[in-house]
């Protein structure tokens, strides 16, 4: 996801990748793209452990390297931290309404596969990860869910 988002953010400006190993477990075609890239440098065997500043803008990432143990700054102008995406969707996993990975499976009405049970934001499969579709898909989910409601509300009324 890292490596993905590096190479997008290659539009605007040159990009560090700090990364803890040796080498990447994204997707070939991206970690081709991105070794490909003018705009993309890696930092191996690395961790971030802080963000350096002057009080008004980013200067530098203070990082040290996990093999040799040398800390340093790496300079900067921004930071954009991308630690990769797990789903937090364990208590799902017996509804059935995950895939393999985790991912909480829904129509394009955020409806899952269960009766009244939506799912919104990034815990859903999809293609893009952002705010502004968060933002959509919990619109969408909660008009759906006052629906579910209704109807039920409706059907049990007159039982």
């Amino acid at each position: 996801s890292a490596v993905e988002e590096g190479t997008y953010l290659t539009q605007f400006a040159n990009v560090d990748i700090v990364h803890r190993r040796d080498e990447l477990r994204a997707q070939k075609i991206l970690q081709d793209r991105a070794f490909k890239n003018e705009k993309v440098d890696f930092v191996w065997d690395t961790v971030v452990e802080g963000i350096e500043g002057d009080g008004t803008k980013v200067t530098g990432v203070a990082v040290k390297n996990i093999k040799t143990g040398e800390e340093s700054v790496h300079a900067a102008d921004g930071v954009f931290v991308y630690v990769g995406i797990l789903p937090q969707t364990d208590a799902f996993v017996d509804l059935n309404i995950t895939d393999e990975e985790g991912w909480i499976l829904t129509n394009d009405y955020m409806e899952t596969t269960v009766p009244g049970i939506f799912a919104v934001g990034d815990v859903r499969k999809k293609s893009l990860r952002q705010i502004t579709t968060a933002v959509g898909d919990g619109a969408e989910a909660g008009n759906r869910a006052f629906t579910y409601v209704e109807a039920w509300n409706e059907e049990n009324e007159t039982k």
